[in-house]
């Protein structure tokens, strides 16, 4: 018989997680140029926790274990789910270590997040607010396709 997961916490936590997105996207696009590399890391943490909750919904309604979206959502193959699952593991990249540089975020390299295409500056990732502009109308996307 297939295990059923509840789903509706998950999705109330969704919609508080996209309030956020949105609240730390607007900061971003309004901050001034000396606050916006620490606006973007709010995003990041964010849009990172709203795409983890996101992935886990999704494994949850195939009725597969939500806290092992990893390993469900990287055996589909869809690009969607790649993105989802690398803007859910960018806060991690960002944890381990972050520069504050000229309008915007130097990151790690990191292949878990390697579906991004971020740009390279000093070997790492660099996130401007063109990344975070671009990241929030990817996941307003993924989100209206999956939750119309």
């Amino acid at each position: 018989m297939e295990k059923m997961y509840k789903i509706s916490p998950l999705r109330h936590a969704l919609k508080r997680s996209w309030k956020r997105v949105e609240k730390a996207y607007e900061g971003v696009i309004s901050s001034s140029d000396e606050d916006k590399p620490y606006a973007i890391i709010d995003f990041i943490e964010y849009i990172s926790e709203y795409a983890e909750i996101l992935a886990k919904l999704i494994t949850a309604k195939k009725g597969e274990d939500p806290e092992e979206y990893e390993k469900y959502l990287s055996s589909l193959h869809d690009p969607e789910y790649k993105k989802i699952l690398a803007l859910a593991k960018i806060r991690k990249v960002l944890y381990r270590g972050y520069k504050v540089s000229e309008g915007g975020v130097l990151i790690e390299r990191d292949n878990s997040i390697s579906d991004l295409a971020l740009s390279i500056k000093e070997d790492k990732y660099i996130i401007t607010s063109s990344e975070v502009t671009i990241f929030y109308k990817m996941l307003l996307d993924i989100k209206n396709k999956i939750y119309k």
